[in-house]
């Protein structure tokens, strides 16, 4: 994941998000390799940026991510029962209070994800 200071036309950080594959992390030509905890997911779903600050982000794991807008750094994951695969959306209940949606699996494997964020 990468941001891009707009104002300044300059990359103002660049975090992977997502554990990677298990592939990748068994293959034999890897074999005593001392990889990085996180590789990295491959994914092509969008992003939300709430404003307060949160991106979210799913992508090919069974998560879902947050991540501080200002420093690229994950403050969160939140396991889902499939892979993520679509954009995460929000919506405030009638309460106030504000939920992160994301859709996992497909076909008969799939499931709307909802996480509330802490209280106002």
């Amino acid at each position: 994941m990468v941001a891009v200071d707009l104002n300044a036309g300059e990359i103002a950080w660049k975090a992977p998000f997502g554990e990677g594959s298990d592939g990748i992390r068994t293959h034999p030509l890897l074999r005593g390799v001392d990889l990085p905890e996180r590789l990295g997911t491959l994914g092509n779903s969008g992003l939300l940026v709430t404003r307060g600050g949160l991106v979210f982000l799913g992508g090919g794991d069974p998560y879902l991510y947050a991540f501080d807008k200002a420093t690229g750094a994950e403050l969160w994951r939140g396991a889902t029962p499939f892979p993520t695969n679509a954009n995460p959306m929000t919506y405030r209940a009638e309460s106030g209070r504000q939920f992160v949606v994301i859709a996992t699996g497909r076909g008969s494997e799939a499931a709307l994800v909802a996480f509330a964020l802490p209280g106002q």
